[in-house]
C-alpha cells in the first residue's frame, strides 16, 4: 500500500525490474512447459529399461546387525555373555551406543573396510569371537543373512532418473538456443564485443 501510494509503479526503476521479472518469469515457464513434454513417463520407462536394468549388475549383500561399544575390555564382556548363550537384542539393548542395531542388507563397498571384512567372512548366523575395531568404536557384528542384490522397482528410482532426464532436457534446450539464436556479446563496461566470423 505504502509503494502504491508512494507510485512505485510509475517509476523508471520499477519498470526496468518488472520487465526483468517478466523475462525471468517467461524463461522459467518455457522451460517448465519443454521439461513436461519430454520428461514423460514413456522416456523415464526407456531409461529405467534400457540403461539401469541393462547395467545393472548384481553384488553380494550381507545383512547383519551390530553392538557398538566404546572400549575393548567391555566388546569381550558382551562377546563373553554372547558365548554363555546371553540373547544378542537384548544385550544391545543394554550396551550399544548406536541406535541403529539392525543394518539391513549392504554390499561391500557401503561400510567402513575393518566392518565389511568381519561382516562378510561370518557365516549366516555366526557373531564376531574377538572385537572389530573401527573409528566408531569396537563393533561385535553378526551377520543374519547372504543374498545377490536386485535392481530396484521403478518407482523407487523414477525420482533420479527424473531429474537426470530433466537436467539433461534443460542442458540441451539451451546448447541449441546457443547454436541457432542470434547471440550479441559485451564486455563489463557494456562496449558491444565484435562478433566471431561464420
Amino acid at each position: 500500500q505504502a509503494a502504491s501510494t508512494a507510485k512505485v509503479q510509475e517509476t523508471p526503476e520499477y519498470k526496468e525490474q518488472l520487465k526483468t521479472a517478466e523475462e525471468d518469469l517467461a524463461r522459467k515457464v518455457y522451460l517448465e512447459q519443454i521439461v513436461k513434454e519430454k520428461v514423460n513417463e514413456a522416456a523415464i520407462k526407456e531409461v529405467y529399461d534400457n540403461t539401469y536394468l541393462k547395467n545393472f549388475e548384481s553384488k553380494k549383500e550381507a545383512k547383519a546387525k551390530h553392538i557398538l561399544v566404546s572400549d575393548e575390555k567391555t566388546a569381550n564382556d558382551v562377546i563373553a555373555k554372547l558365548n554363555k548363550g546371553g540373547d544378542f537384542d537384548k544385550l544391545a539393548e543394554e550396551y550399544t551406543k548406536d541406535s541403529s542395531v539392525e543394518l539391513g542388507y549392504f554390499s561391500e563397498d557401503i561400510m567402513v573396510p575393518e566392518f565389511t571384512k568381519a561382516a562378510f567372512a561370518l557365516k549366516k548366523g555366526e557373531y564376531t569371537k574377538k572385537p572389530v575395531k573401527t573409528q566408531f568404536g569396537y563393533h561385535i557384528i553378526l551377520t543374519e543373512d547372504f543374498r545377490d542384490s536386485q535392481p530396484l522397482p521403478l518407482q523407487d528410482v523414477e525420482p533420479q532418473i527424473r531429474n537426470m532426464l530433466t537436467q539433461k532436457v534443460v542442458a540441451e534446450t539451451f546448447d541449441g538456443l546457443y547454436k541457432n539464436g542470434k547471440i550479441e556479446k559485451y564486455d563489463l563496461e557494456g562496449k558491444k564485443l565484435p562478433q566471431p566470423e561464420p
